[in-house]
Parts: structure tokens; C-alpha cells; sequence
């Protein structure tokens, strides 16, 4: 519903219309866009796999899975790389 609709109060008390505030957990099916936005910190992991994911149109479509069977680079070594800098 758009927040623009309601009533001023109601929009500001109805938290379902502003999505979850869960953080989100760093998993192998968050996409490469999403990491590096969440994470900034994570673009030198990227770097340092030798993945040309920063600035590539399909990081936005690939999750960390895909992305690493594309470059042939172990996925959960990716993945704990990736955590050791999201902290």
C-alpha cells in the first residue's frame, strides 16, 4: 500500500509498509549487487578473487553462487571471505 494514501498517522504507524528492518544475512544467494551495496568492504574481496563483478551489469542478476561457479572459484571460500569483512 502506498504510504502517500494513508492517513498521515496510520502511515506511520503501520511498519509492514516500509519492508523488514531484519538485517540480512550474508548467504551464498545474496546477490553480488546487494553484497557490495550492504558491505562495501566486500568489493576488495571481489577484487582480490580476480572477479570483474564491480561495475558489471550482471552483478544486479547473479547471486555469490552463481557468480563463483562463473569464475570457477570455490564458493564457500568466497563466502567466508566475504563474512570476514561484513562483520
Amino acid at each position: 500500500m502506498f504510504s502517500c494514501l494513508l492517513p498521515h498517522n496510520e502511515a506511520r504507524s503501520d511498519p509492514s509498509i516500509y519492508g523488514s528492518m531484519k538485517k540480512s544475512a550474508l548467504t551464498l544467494d545474496v546477490t553480488v549487487d546487494q553484497v557490495m551495496k550492504r558491505w562495501p568492504a566486500s568489493v576488495r574481496v571481489f577484487l582480490d578473487f580476480r572477479m570483474g563483478c564491480v561495475g558489471c551489469p550482471i552483478a544486479v542478476f547473479h547471486n555469490v553462487d552463481e557468480a563463483s561457479r562463473e569464475h570457477e572459484i570455490d564458493g564457500h571460500a568466497l563466502l567466508s571471505s566475504l563474512r570476514s569483512v561484513a562483520g
